[in-house]
């Protein structure tokens, strides 16, 4: 299924230069083999790597309710 980005997350990931490949990179193989907890209660957070940014920890924030639905994306220790 397809990923839907908001404004938001569009926004930040051309700010720092995170494709949609890198998204779908982490969602496919996240640390720890699922998401966490986001910092709201309606998100939930999904961390992983891709070969588009070796080394460094990227972080996909989505929907609760809907997990296609991507909110933000940033790397780790980056402020949403």
């Amino acid at each position: 299924m397809p990923f839907l980005y908001t404004r938001h997350a569009r926004e930040r990931m051309a700010e720092r230069n995170i494709s949609e490949r890198a998204v779908e990179d982490v969602m496919r193989r996240p640390i720890g083999g699922g998401p966490e907890p986001g910092a709201r209660p309606d998100t939930i957070c999904y961390r992983g790597q891709s070969s588009e940014h070796p080394g460094v920890i990227l972080k996909v924030v989505v929907d609760s309710a809907d997990t296609n639905r991507v909110v933000s994306v940033m790397s780790e220790g980056e402020p949403t």
